[in-house]
């Protein structure tokens, strides 16, 4: 007698529910994150024990399986919806003076959470800005001159642990690094939702590196550089100036590319109008293992 191979439902519906989520997130009718979605890994691992205990044996018993994770999911997505932020530490304030140098190396590493990152105009500092940490979880920094060069590293170390349902606002990064002195930036985050404005600064090359989440990178108007962006599970939205060349090396396992459609297409690369000719142009690798690339123009101030 064959044995029944029937499957759980379970597995199956998360992911149309997170594929639903994410695509009514990018129309713009949610503002549902993926950090969001993470932070409900509980009732994923409600569901997987369910699955095992009951719903295999019958699919009367995958169906009543399936009506309790999704109506978990949906009670958690509505809190998630309906909290607002609510006040938490006041987070640890950072600053890393500049030191005399007139160039600088940053490199951050990130846990999980929220990472924003902007300019400033404070020629003596080279960053500064608020950490907010989760349980378990602490600061490592170092900085050193080097033939003129500051190299600087601001990386979160130690297990952390955050509550079920915490509002994402609680665990958060909102940094500005020094936007006269050329930087060479990379990021490296492992889980949640990272917004980099890039406008003002003078970059000389730029890195980040995305476990699970959204990564959001506003490129300056001016500049000639590089930039490498990778993400396994998730969205990268690059946001380009228009008027700024720039040329798309992308490349994706199971996923999408979208970019303006002024762009001349050779294979995966995207080329802008005027990259070959301009003076000022980037050079833009841009890599996902699941989800969607996106690269947007905006108009500069």
């Amino acid at each position: 007698m064959e044995k029944d191979r029937r499957g759980g439902l379970v597995g199956a519906a998360v992911l149309i529910l997170v594929g639903a989520v994410l695509l009514l997130n990018n129309l713009g009718w949610t503002t549902i994150s993926l950090w969001d979605l993470l932070r409900l890994w509980p009732v994923l691992v409600i569901a997987a024990g369910l699955d095992l205990l009951v719903g295999r044996r019958s699919a009367w018993a995958s169906v009543l399986v399936l009506v309790v994770v999704l109506a978990l999911l949906a009670g958690g997505l509505w809190l998630i919806s309906s909290t607002g932020p609510i006040a938490g530490p006041p987070g640890e304030q950072v600053t890393e003076p500049l030191q005399d140098a007139s160039r600088a190396s940053m490199e951050i590493g990130f846990g999980a959470g929220q990472l924003r990152i902007d300019s400033m105009a404070v020629p003596d500092r080279l960053l500064e800005g608020t950490v907010k940490l989760h349980r378990g979880e602490r600061l490592a920094r170092s900085a050193q001159v080097v033939d003129g060069t500051l190299n600087a590293t601001l990386r979160s170390q130690g297990q952390w642990t955050t509550p079920f349902f915490m509002p994402a606002g609680q665990q958060g990064w909102d940094l500005s690094l020094n936007r006269d002195v050329p930087l060479r930036l990379v990021i490296d985050a492992g889980v949640g939702d990272v917004a980099v404005d890039l406008r003002r600064m003078t970059l000389t090359e730029f890195m980040a590196h995305m476990g699970v989440g959204r990564t959001t990178v506003t490129l300056p108007e001016r500049g000639t550089f590089e930039a490498r962006l990778d993400n396994g599970v998730g969205e990268i939205v690059v946001r380009v100036p228009a008027g700024l060349p720039v040329r798309v090396h992308s490349s994706t396992g199971l996923g999408t590319v979208s970019v303006p459609s002024s762009y001349q297409r050779d294979g995966d690369t995207y080329v802008s109008p005027g990259y070959v000719s301009a003076e000022n142009r980037v050079e833009l690798w841009v890599e996902i293992g699941i989800g969607l690339i996106q690269v947007e123009e905006y108009q500069g101030e």
